[in-house]
C-alpha cells in the first residue's frame, strides 16, 4: 500500500504489521464473511443485474474447473476400499444426523429432512481440492497418498450428495398436496433417470478422454496449448450441454473422470 512515510516525508510503500500473529485464519473464511455481508447489506440495488440463471451457470463453471483439477489428481491404485469408506461413512452419518435434527426441531417430512441432510453432508470441493493440491505440491502425505485419496473421496462424495438430494427432493414434491398427478415421477423412475445420467456421463468421459491421445501424435511443445484449450472447452461446455439436454447429473461425473482420463 502506498502512502506518506512520516519518517522520511516521502511517498512510498508502507508496511502495516498484522494485527493477529498467534492465530492464522484461512483467507477463505474472510471471503465468506465479507461475501455474506456484501450480498445482504451492500448490493441490493445491483443484484438485479445478476440473474439467478447466469449465476447458476457461473457457479457450475467454477465447480467444473475445480473438479477437473481434482480429476487429474485422482489415484485409485491400492486405495479403493479407503476411498469407498471415506466417501460413504462420513457423508451418510452427517446426513442422517442432520435429517433427524431437522425432523425433531422443525418437524419436516422425512424426505425433505434427508434432502436437507445431504445438502449439509456434501463436501465442498472449492475448499478441499485446492487445499489438498497445496499439500500435494509441498509433499505432505504424498508417500501414503493422503491428498489424492481425499480428492477422490470428496469427488465421489459430491456426486452421491447431488444425486441423493435430487431423489429426496422429487419425493418431497410428489408427497406435497397436489403434487401427485399424472406428470409426477415415481421414485423408481427418478432412480432410473439418475442412474442413466451417471452412466452416460461415465461413458462420454472415458470416450472423449481417451480420444485426447490424438494430441500425443505430435510433439508436446506443439500441442501444449491446443490440448489445454480443448480440455478446458469440454469441461465448460458439458455444463451447458447437460442442462440443455435434461441430463444435469451427468456433468460432474463426466468432468471428474474426463480429467482422470486426460491425465492418464
Amino acid at each position: 500500500m502506498k502512502g506518506v512515510n512520516f519518517k522520511s516525508g516521502k511517498v512510498g510503500p508502507i508496511n502495516i504489521p498484522p494485527l493477529l500473529t498467534k492465530i492464522e485464519i484461512p483467507p477463505l473464511v474472510g471471503m465468506i464473511i465479507f461475501g455474506c455481508l456484501a450480498r445482504n447489506f451492500l448490493c441490493e440495488e445491483y443484484m438485479q443485474h445478476y440473474p439467478e440463471e447466469y449465476a447458476g451457470w457461473i457457479r457450475s463453471i467454477c465447480l467444473s474447473i475445480i473438479l477437473l483439477r481434482g480429476g487429474m489428481e485422482l489415484e485409485f491404485e491400492g486405495k479403493g476400499l479407503t476411498v469407498v469408506l471415506l466417501t460413504l461413512i462420513p457423508q451418510n452419518a452427517e446426513a442422517f444426523v442432520a435429517a433427524a435434527a431437522c425432523r425433531w426441531i422443525f418437524s419436516l417430512p422425512w424426505p425433505l429432512a434427508f434432502a436437507q441432510g445431504y445438502t449439509l453432508g456434501a463436501v465442498s470441493p472449492a475448499v478441499l481440492v485446492p487445499s489438498c493440491m497445496i499439500l500435494q505440491n509441498n509433499d505432505y502425505g504424498t508417500k501414503k497418498g493422503i491428498p489424492t485419496t481425499l480428492i477422490a473421496a470428496s469427488s465421489f462424495d459430491d456426486i452421491i450428495a447431488i444425486s441423493v438430494f435430487s431423489i429426496f427432493l422429487t419425493i418431497s414434491f410428489n408427497q406435497a398436496p397436489g403434487g401427485e398427478d399424472e406428470e409426477s415421477k415415481s421414485i423408481w423412475v427418478e432412480l432410473g433417470l439418475v442412474g442413466l445420467q451417471i452412466l452416460v456421463g461415465l461413458v462420454l468421459a472415458f470416450a472423449i478422454g481417451y480420444a485426447m491421445k490424438l494430441f500425443n501424435r505430435c510433439k508436446p511443445e506443439k500441442t501444449k496449448w491446443p490440448k489445454f484449450f480443448v480440455t478446458l472447452f469440454f469441461a465448460i461446455a458439458v455444463v451447458f450441454a447437460s442442462d440443455l439436454t435434461g441430463f444435469p447429473e451427468s456433468k460432474f461425473i463426466f468432468i471428474i473422470f474426463y480429467g482422470f482420463m486426460c491425465f492418464r
